[in-house]
């Protein structure tokens, strides 16, 4: 995207979602949540109008809505479609959420949040190379039964049921786990959420946590990745209308747009943002209908998940759009298997990096003062332990 937008300052945004989730994460027809966004220099929508306008006229219909469509359809107007997109130079942003994964990531952050669990250092919850992998392991234990207990616990701030979720998960980690310290720091992590429930379970489950949301804030996200150190600035972000979850969009939105996270190594902190200006307008909730780059990215994206289980064969036309997409495209994953890449991915770069004499001992400092507090704060006296 820097190369072919170097020379343009403003962009704009066009953002839709494929299907319809809310809290419900355990539907087994939509294991899957996925939003696509459209990124195109500015004026994309005046450019846009006649050429939808036409392609409607040209098919026989007053939208281009992708499930109406179908493959026949959209087959015909494909190529049109992509040489407009070449004309606004188009980019693609597509975050694909398993649903499931949500329930797994909230009871993560309970058990490991060092505010709340005594036996957590702020080590091993604030640098994402430590929380990566115990949220990894945590995840690894936890059935589809845990997945689901704990999303109607969560809901309801059942602390007893929730101690009985995490009894499951221990017991299942305390029969796999091998390394020694690994069992003290998430043995201890685990036994204090058990004996402390309504404590650690400290907040109850809103529309916030719906994968809707989620997906929303991986979406702004990617837009900061994308306009990051390019020149760039979005002029205009315009969202699919929202019924349900339309005021929290709006809201995140406020705050969300303003800080960005630049380095995403393993010694990087959950409270290492960067305040940014590179999202300069305010949130347009929109009918697709009047909105052509609304119309143009539910095409893409419709094209882009069906491509995922299927291969376009029938439908050369829609096929060479699809690879035109994806060459386009960046793609945010929140998934099981995408912790565990990123998991995987923080304990070698903890490997490879470089470590002098002097950093050992500073580490070895640092460490031991981060378990003497960790201990205190459980109310073990280290002189005795």
């Amino acid at each position: 995207m820097k190369k072919k937008h170097n020379r343009v300052g403003l962009v704009e945004a066009y953002s839709d979602e494929s299907g319809h989730s809310g809290s419900n994460l355990f539907d087994p027809n939509q294991p899957w949540f996925m939003t696509g966004t459209l990124l195109a220099r500015a004026g994309v929508h005046e450019a846009g109008e006649p050429v939808v306008r036409d392609l409607c006229a040209r098919i026989g219909v007053d939208e281009l809505h992708a499930t109406a469509l179908g493959p026949q359809k959209i087959e015909i107007i494909a190529p049109e479609l992509q040489r407009f997109l070449e004309s606004v130079e188009a980019r693609f942003l597509f975050t694909h959420l398993e649903k499931a994964h949500v329930a797994c990531t909230k009871l993560v952050d309970a058990v490991l949040d060092s505010g709340t669990n005594g036996a957590v250092s702020t080590m091993h919850y604030g640098f994402r190379g430590f929380r990566l992998p115990l949220a990894h392991i945590i995840t690894e234990c936890m059935t589809p039964r845990d997945q689901k207990d704990f999303w109607e616990t969560y809901r309801t701030r059942d602390s007893e049921k929730f101690a009985e979720v995490v009894r499951r998960i221990d017991a299942k980690f305390r029969a796999h786990a091998t390394d020694p310290r690994l069992k003290v720091i998430l043995g201890d992590a685990f036994a204090w959420a058990i004996t402390h429930p309504a404590e650690v379970l400290d907040f109850k489950r809103d529309e916030g946590d719906a994968p809707n949301m989620i997906a929303f804030s991986l979406l702004i996200d990617g837009i900061h990745t994308a306009l990051r150190d390019t020149g760039l600035c979005l002029k205009r972000f315009v969202h699919d209308e929202q019924e349900q979850f339309g005021l929290f969009m709006q809201q995140w939105y406020g705050v969300l747009r303003h800080w960005d996270q630049p380095t995403m190594g393993p010694m990087t902190l959950i409270s290492d943002l960067r305040r940014v200006n590179v999202i300069r307008c305010g949130i347009e909730l929109a009918s697709s209908k009047e909105t052509p780059g609304l119309q143009i990215v539910d095409i893409a994206l419709w094209l882009y998940k069906r491509s995922i289980r299927s291969v376009l064969r029938d439908f050369p036309r829609c096929s060479n759009l699809v690879e035109f997409i994806a060459d386009r495209a960046v793609v945010n994953e929140f998934s099981r298997r995408q912790l565990r890449d990123d998991a995987a991915q923080m304990i070698a770069e903890i490997a490879a990096l470089p470590v002098s004499n002097a950093d050992a001992r500073s580490a070895r400092q640092f460490t031991g003062e981060m378990e003497h507090a960790r201990l205190k704060r459980m109310g073990i006296d280290i002189r005795q332990s």
